[in-house]
C-alpha cells in the first residue's frame, strides 16, 4: 500500500494500548475498520478513472466520518456544484452524495457486526443527524433496520 498514510490510526491504537482502560476492543475494532476501508479505497484506485475524478473520490473517502457538504468538494477541486456532480456521475455512475452515503452504510454494517456500539453511537460516529434518521436511511439502503442487521450478523 505504497503512499497510504495510516499514521493517525496507528497512533490512536498506540494510545489505546498505553491506556489502562478496561475493554477498549470496540474502539480498536472501529479503528481497524477505518484502516481496512482506507486500504480498500487505496487498492481500488488502480482500476478507476484518472485525474480530477480520482481526486474527488480520494477527497470523499476522507469524508466518511464527517458531515458531507458538496460545497467542500466543489471548493477542493475548484468547480461549480453542477460541474462537480456531472464529472463524478460520469466517472462513477452515482452522485458524490450517494457515494458517501454508500460508504457510510458500509462502515455502519462493519460497526454493527464487529462492535457493541449502540445505534446512537454509530449514527453519531458517521455524522447522521440522529439515530432515527440513520435507522431510516440504513433500512432504505440495506433492507433491514440496524438492529435487525446486527441480530442477523451475530
Amino acid at each position: 500500500f505504497e503512499g497510504l498514510d495510516l499514521s493517525d490510526e496507528l497512533l490512536r491504537i498506540i494510545e489505546i494500548a498505553k491506556s489502562n482502560a478496561d475493554d477498549r476492543s470496540p474502539e480498536l475494532i472501529s479503528i481497524l475498520n477505518e484502516i481496512f476501508l482506507k486500504m480498500h479505497n487505496h487498492a481500488e484506485m488502480d482500476s478507476e478513472p484518472m485525474g480530477i475524478e480520482v481526486e474527488m473520490k480520494d477527497f470523499l473517502n476522507t469524508q466518511i466520518m464527517t458531515k458531507f457538504h458538496i460545497e467542500d468538494l466543489c471548493k477542493h477541486i475548484s468547480k461549480s456544484e453542477s460541474q462537480t456532480i456531472r464529472l463524478f456521475k460520469k466517472a462513477y455512475g452515482i452522485t458524490p452524495y450517494t457515494y458517501v452515503l454508500e460508504k457510510k452504510i458500509a462502515m455502519a454494517k462493519n460497526l454493527l457486526s464487529d462492535t457493541n456500539l449502540s445505534i446512537k453511537q454509530i449514527a453519531s460516529k458517521l455524522c447522521f443527524a440522529d439515530e432515527y434518521y440513520f435507522s431510516n436511511i440504513f433500512k432504505e439502503k440495506s433492507g433491514s433496520t440496524p438492529t435487525e442487521y446486527r441480530k442477523k450478523g451475530r
